[in-house]
C-alpha cells in the first residue's frame, strides 16, 4: 500500500522538479490511466496504440522504441518525446490481475475511477512523456 503514495505523491513531484529546472513538462500517460491527469492527448494516445499492436515481448522492438516527434500545437511549436513504461514484477502488486485487499483500498481511496489493473507481467503500462516548447528562430 506504500507504493501507492510513491507513485501517486513522490513521482509526480519529482517530474515537476525535473521538468521546472530544465523547462519541460514530464508526465506518465496511459490508456488505462489511475488517475484522470494521466489520460493521453492526441499525439500520446496514437503512440500508445502504435505501440499496443506492436506486441508485449520484454524486449523492445523498433516499433516500440522510444518516439520523438516536433509538433505544432495550440500554435507552438513543440518537441515530444515518448519512453513505454513496461509491467515489471513489483508493479504488479498494484496494476495486476491478483492485488491484495489492503491496496485495493488505497488504490480505491486515491484513485477511486481507476483503470489501470488487470495487467501481466512485461505488459505495456504507458509512457514517460516529454514536452518541450520550442522557441521560434
Amino acid at each position: 500500500a506504500g507504493a501507492v503514495t510513491t507513485c501517486s505523491v513522490i513521482s509526480p513531484a519529482i517530474a515537476k522538479q525535473v521538468g521546472e529546472t530544465h523547462g519541460l513538462q514530464i508526465q506518465r500517460v496511459s490508456t488505462k490511466y489511475r488517475s484522470p491527469q494521466g489520460q493521453p492527448d492526441t499525439f500520446e494516445a496514437q503512440t500508445l496504440k502504435q505501440w499496443s499492436a506492436a506486441g508485449t515481448s520484454s524486449s523492445e522492438t523498433p516499433e516500440m522504441a522510444e518516439t520523438y516527434q516536433l509538433l505544432k500545437q495550440d500554435g507552438k511549436h513543440h518537441f515530444r518525446y515518448m519512453k513505454p513504461i513496461r509491467i515489471q514484477q513489483a508493479c504488479l502488486q498494484c496494476h495486476g490481475q491478483s492485488i491484495s485487499p489492503q491496496v485495493q483500498a488505497a488504490i480505491q481511496e486515491k484513485y477511486p475511477e481507476d483503470l489501470a489493473t488487470g495487467y501481466a507481467l512485461n505488459d505495456l503500462r504507458g509512457a514517460v512523456s516529454v514536452r518541450i516548447e520550442v522557441p521560434k528562430s
